[in-house]
């Protein structure tokens, strides 16, 4: 099914000159329809100071309870150098800011993955990628200040990752569970949570997520093709800086 937009009134505002564009459509209600503008642009601008070189994206933000989401090209009615965005944080409550956040953080991954490309849901690397947006989504909200705990999910993710002492047996043990479903969200959100310090401390590893392989090797060899793809236009030390991070035992 093909989600259009139709003749709608867009408001649109600019972050980093003409790198990229960030429209809301009115899909949104009106009275709140400012604010969720200003609360994605502040948002946005957060992780986009962190990328280097700065990419060219075009995004449309709807609500729509299909969300939250990013569509495939092929399912976009809208132009092939356009991002089609589907959120849809609860409006009946007066804090909807922190949910809004929180999806917006996470699809925002997604298009720093080059999602179009890597076509996570056909991987069966989903788990590590979902991973990451976690990461990014839960990096936001703690700009934000006090970082809310947007669910029962996640604050049970938290409780369960301090108990794991030694995380690559764990990983390695679980990685064939998260190659079936790479949507385990309490799994996702414990990787993202033990990531989470070393990209608190270098923002700059977000730039890594551009070069994740569209691969299904298993994941010791799945990080050394990230860290092949980085090096050709980055780093591979980034790389090489998330796999540590992610084994690193506890002390």
């Amino acid at each position: 099914m093909k989600w259009g937009i139709g003749l709608v009134s867009l408001i649109a505002f600019c972050v980093e000159a003409q790198n990229l564009s960030i429209e809301v459509d009115d899909s949104w209600p009106a009275e709140i329809r400012q604010e969720v503008e200003t609360i994605l642009e502040e948002t946005a601008e957060k992780i986009w100071e962190h990328l280097d070189p700065k990419p060219n994206y075009k995004i449309v933000v709807r609500y729509d309870s299909a969300g939250p989401m990013v569509l495939y090209r092929e399912f976009s009615s809208l132009p092939d150098d356009t991002v089609e965005m589907l959120l849809n944080p609860d409006l009946s409550v007066s804090l909807y800011k922190p949910q809004l956040i929180f999806q917006f953080g996470h699809e925002f991954g997604h298009v720093i993955q080059e999602y179009n490309r890597l076509r996570s849901t056909e991987s069966k690397n989903n788990w590590l990628h979902e991973s990451l947006c976690e990461l990014l989504a839960i990096w936001l909200l703690k700009e934000e200040g006090d970082g809310p705990i947007i669910d029962a999910i996640r604050a049970r993710s938290i409780q369960l990752a301090e108990e794991i002492r030694d995380w690559e047996p764990f990983i390695l043990a679980t990685e064939e569970l998260l190659r079936s479903n790479g949507y385990a969200r309490k799994l996702n959100a414990m990787i993202a949570y033990k990531l989470y310090p070393a990209f608190k401390k270098n923002p700059k590893l977000f730039n890594a997520f551009r070069f994740l392989p569209k691969s299904d090797s298993e994941l010791e060899k799945y990080f050394e093709e990230w860290a092949d793809n980085a090096a050709k236009s980055l780093s591979d030390e980034l790389v090489e800086e998330i796999k540590e991070t992610l084994f690193q035992e506890l002390q």
